[in-house]
């Protein structure tokens, strides 16, 4: 049976919780998105997008690490792996309802523009979570066989 990770409280040293994910994709407040009105992200879709960035860092090579979802540490690291899954879903989502509309000799595809831009941001944040991955399993595999450096 799959359970979701409880979140410790703010207040442990280093551990990534929702509020961090929510300062750094600027999913705060109303004004942060000011066009959808609304947070774009739900605290269970936090937490899932956490257990999934744990589960993509405990596969990437060297198997010489691994995580709990329910203790991330390694700011960036994580941070950059949880919003990547979290624009990976929200474009999953939108991708679904891609629609084109042609009225006469217009043709309108409303959710292109965001899907073009939701398309940049998870290629960003892919791009930096598995770079920061490999480093950081790098580094533990050099200094398990050379001792710390």
């Amino acid at each position: 049976m799959q359970t979701t990770p409880q979140i410790p409280q703010p207040g442990h040293y280093g551990v990534i919780d929702v509020q961090d994910v929510r300062d750094f994709i600027f999913d705060r407040t109303l004004e942060d998105n000011q066009v959808g009105l609304d947070l774009a992200f739900s605290d269970d879709e936090i937490t899932k997008a956490m257990r999934f960035a744990a589960m993509r860092y405990n596969e990437t090579t060297p198997y010489v690490d691994t995580v709990n979802a329910a203790y991330l540490k390694h700011g960036m690291l994580f941070l950059n792996g949880i919003a990547y899954g979290l624009y990976l879903s929200k474009l999953q989502q939108l991708s679904r309802q891609d629609i084109t509309y042609q009225a006469g000799s217009m043709t309108i595809d409303a959710i292109k523009p965001q899907l073009d831009h939701l398309t940049a941001f998870v290629k960003i944040f892919k791009d930096e979570f598995e770079r920061l991955a490999k480093e950081r399993k790098l580094w533990i595999n050099t200094a398990n066989a050379f001792g710390s450096y």
